[in-house]
């Protein structure tokens, strides 16, 4: 069972429906290069064999839940690892989608009826994807904190931080 597919991309992101393997391709490098070094590879293994667990599709989903800490009386919202994950498969599609290897090369495919934007507004795109796919991580971990108990395998020090345009991203435990 795929966690995210181009169908769940395209709620969100104006891509076409017919990208095939390179949307394939790129969630796949999306969950295994930016979501798993996130997570943590044991956390995410068992997010992946336990996804119809109730605690995971919350997890996935997103939504309104409550800390476990009793002094904390607040109700938080968080739009769901799945849209973290859309984000990031995202950006990969728009830098990397255009592109097709030939036996000439690496060349991107023109139309008379479209023009391709220029690498630096690909760029420009896939940085801002990424950065905001972090601010949604952002949320997702402020859930896990509050819900860790739910989450046998989340460990904050075994997760990687991720560079996004210059910038290195991680987590703390607070």
């Amino acid at each position: 069972m795929a966690i995210i597919t181009l169908d769940d991309i395209r709620k969100f992101k104006d891509v076409s429906a017919h990208l095939g393997r390179k949307a394939d391709q790129a969630i796949e490098d999306a969950l295994d290069l930016d979501i798993k070094p996130l997570m943590g590879e044991k956390f995410f293994l068992d997010m992946k064999r336990n996804i119809s667990q109730d605690n995971y599709k919350l997890l996935l989903s997103g939504g309104e839940y409550q800390s476990d800490d009793s002094n904390d009386d607040f109700n938080y919202n968080f739009k769901g690892l799945k849209r973290v994950m859309i984000e990031f498969a995202y950006s990969r599609i728009v830098f990397f989608g255009s592109e097709n290897a030939s036996p000439v090369g690496i060349v991107e495919k023109l139309t008379e009826d479209s023009k391709h934007v220029t690498r630096d507004r690909k760029k420009e795109i896939y940085t801002a994807s990424r950065r905001t796919a972090m601010g949604f991580w952002n949320d997702v971990h402020a859930f896990l904190c509050r819900k860790e108990d739910d989450y046998e395998y989340w460990c904050y020090g075994e997760t990687q931080p991720v560079k996004v345009s210059g910038m290195k991203l991680t987590h703390f435990r607070g």
